[in-house]
């Protein structure tokens, strides 16, 4: 959810600067939409990266479910955020998306801000609705009940595909 809101603040802003204008001096602009472009694709590797280096701390066998502390807390908004004021299509969705709602005969800031708005809400919506529903996934693959089944119903099928051969 933190990161829901982390994504949902770098829309925020880039809402606000559409709304004054100021957006389409950044993509009038090719080399700050280029260093925007090369920023967000070394973040997306680094946490790439990350991961990668990160993947032999985790043991399956020993799953548990840890207490979130407010770093943790932090750290799932900050990524958010980043990854989001980062991505070059954030910045072309309310330069080149956006304006096609817009009628050009009223007052135009208010329509921007207010389908901006719009965008948001439905932006925060989506991926609380995808935190839920990953998080009771995540809740029946951790119980070994579940487990056990899920391993029988593979282990099955596996065999039964290679007895075809």
């Amino acid at each position: 959810i933190f990161t829901t809101f982390g994504i949902a603040n770098a829309h925020l802003i880039y809402a606000t600067l559409a709304t004054l204008g100021i957006i389409f001096i950044f993509v009038s602009s090719q080399t700050v939409f280029l260093i925007i472009k090369i920023l967000g694709a070394e973040y997306i590797i680094f946490l790439g990266l990350k991961n990668i280096l990160n993947a032999h701390k985790f043991e399956y066998n020993t799953m548990e479910v840890t207490k979130t502390t407010n770093a943790n807390l932090f750290k799932s908004y900050q990524q958010g955020f980043i990854t989001m004021i980062l991505n070059p299509k954030a910045i072309l969705f309310y330069i080149s998306i956006l304006p096609q709602f817009i009628n050009h005969q009223s007052n135009q800031n208010v329509q921007v801000a207010l389908l901006s708005t719009l965008f948001i809400i439905t932006v925060i919506t989506w991926f609380s609705f995808c935190t839920f529903v990953f998080n009771y996934i995540k809740a029946v693959f951790e119980k070994p009940k579940f487990k056990m089944i899920f391993n029988y119903i593979v282990g099955t099928t596996l065999i039964a595909y290679q007895s075809k051969y």
